[in-house]
């Protein structure tokens, strides 16, 4: 009996432990932060488009484009230029967005 309940309690899911949906990313946040060089980059997903926010000391830029779903990739095209993230661990991804400096988003709702 003494070694069933650790296994039991290791194989319970943390409350705050969240991990995306294979049908839809519909109403999804995912959130990527630096915080030692101060911003933040927002992505919410509609059903079939998207609005990157990026957060700065100088203020706030919104970019908008549209996304294909098939998980756990996910195919994001903004301005005619389309890059292709994998989903990991059911709760991130990593995207360039063409710049060359990639970034961690989290899943956050």
């Amino acid at each position: 009996m003494i070694l069933v309940l650790p296994l039991a309690l290791s194989s319970c899911k943390k409350e705050n432990d969240k991990t995306v949906s294979k049908k839809s990313l519909e109403g999804t946040v995912w959130v990527a932060q630096e915080t030692s060089f101060s911003w933040e980059m927002k992505i919410i997903f509609a059903k079939t488009s998207f609005i990157l926010e990026a957060y700065t000391d100088n203020g706030t830029e919104r970019l908008s484009g549209t996304y294909i779903y098939d998980y756990p990739i996910i195919r994001i095209t903004v301005d005619g230029d389309t890059e292709v993230v994998n989903i990991s661990d059911g709760n991130k991804f990593i995207a360039d967005f063409g710049d060359g400096d990639a970034v961690t988003f989290v899943l956050q709702k």
